[in-house]
């Protein structure tokens, strides 16, 4: 005779009890077990999260601009932001892509390296410069200025000019 088994199921389990069926009333969300008949529960993975009636572990990836390094999330809400000067770019991540571009800014939540919306990042403005991975633009010294975006290093701020005042940060003329 030839076995006929069903395929491995994932499903969500409490973290109470140590078996759970497909139709046990006792299955919640964060766990899944594999299911045959009856089995140990299993955390949902890193970079998951796992809903009441998962199916398999991998199901429910957390979205792009985020990630999670932390088992057992229960919902997308968990996923975290990705962190600020850092972008998450791709689903299911278990820690930030990499660094944001110098010339850019990336606020929490960044996708990519070079955010230009405003509100995830931007290109660095006028009258600051911005490094590798900074969370927010930082202004020229005092005696300098800066009149382009896009500046990565404080000796792309320009000394003021002769016959001038420079005496706030930031200035862009």
């Amino acid at each position: 005779l030839e076995d006929r088994s069903p395929e491995p199921v994932w499903i969500n389990v409490t973290a109470n009890h140590t078996t759970c069926n497909a139709t046990a009333s006792n299955c919640t969300d964060g766990l899944a077990a594999k299911e045959m008949r009856f089995t140990q529960p299993r955390p949902c993975p890193t970079g998951h999260y796992c809903l009441n009636g998962t199916k398999f572990a991998t199901q429910y990836p957390c979205p792009v601009s985020t990630f999670s390094n932390e088992t057992r999330l229960e919902n997308v809400e968990e996923c975290l932001p990705c962190t600020p000067g850092y972008y998450c770019a791709t689903l299911g991540l278990t820690e930030p892509t990499g660094e944001c571009s110098a010339a850019f800014y990336c606020i929490s939540g960044s996708s990519g390296p070079t955010p230009i919306d405003g509100v995830m990042g931007d290109i660095c403005p006028a009258g600051h410069y911005c490094p590798a991975s900074s969370t927010r633009p930082t202004p020229c010294p005092a005696g300098t200025l800066n009149v382009k975006t896009g500046s990565s290093n404080v000796s792309q701020c320009d000394a003021c000019p002769p016959g001038h005042y420079c005496a706030t940060p930031g200035l862009t003329n």
